[in-house]
């Protein structure tokens, strides 16, 4: 995996609240993710699906769109796994998880709440167990197909 020079390596303890997300970051992201999941819906190769554009753009967006990430993988699932790594420069997945997207989805969500990170312009540790833990929106996903959660 490439590092990209943009990216920065977030710190334990980065507060991801203090991150500021603009509107107009907001519709951008909406609108690649959008398009990155619909141009590479059918696609089998994950390298192809990484190399997107949509794709990159959204890693180029930089540690702003991680709230947004993290709020699409828990509502909409996704394989968001490589722009997260990228930007953050963390992988939370145990290696014995790797393969298993439900269990890499839950370790990013997890470490997302760790760190403050907020979506729907809630704070994880506000929202009940009926809706965040342990993630429904993804923990019902079967089967490890790549496709599962986009």
């Amino acid at each position: 995996m490439n590092q990209q020079p943009e990216a920065r390596r977030l710190r334990e303890e980065s507060v991801a609240d203090a991150v500021d997300i603009e509107p107009a970051d907001r519709k951008r992201f909406q609108e690649l993710a959008d398009r990155w999941q619909e141009e590479t819906f059918f696609l089998s190769r994950s390298d192809r699906v990484i190399a997107h554009p949509a794709h990159q753009e959204i890693i180029s967006m930089g540690e702003p769109v991680v709230p947004l990430i993290l709020e699409r993988m828990r509502s909409q699932g996704g394989h968001w796994f490589e722009a997260l790594q990228q930007i953050t420069g963390a992988d939370p997945v145990s290696p014995v998880d790797y393969g298993k997207i439900a269990a890499m989805q839950n370790s990013w969500l997890q470490w997302g709440e760790h760190r403050g990170y907020s979506w729907m312009g809630m704070h994880p540790g506000n929202l009940d167990s009926a809706t965040i833990g342990p993630y429904p929106a993804i923990s019902t996903i079967g089967g490890g197909s790549w496709t599962d959660g986009l």
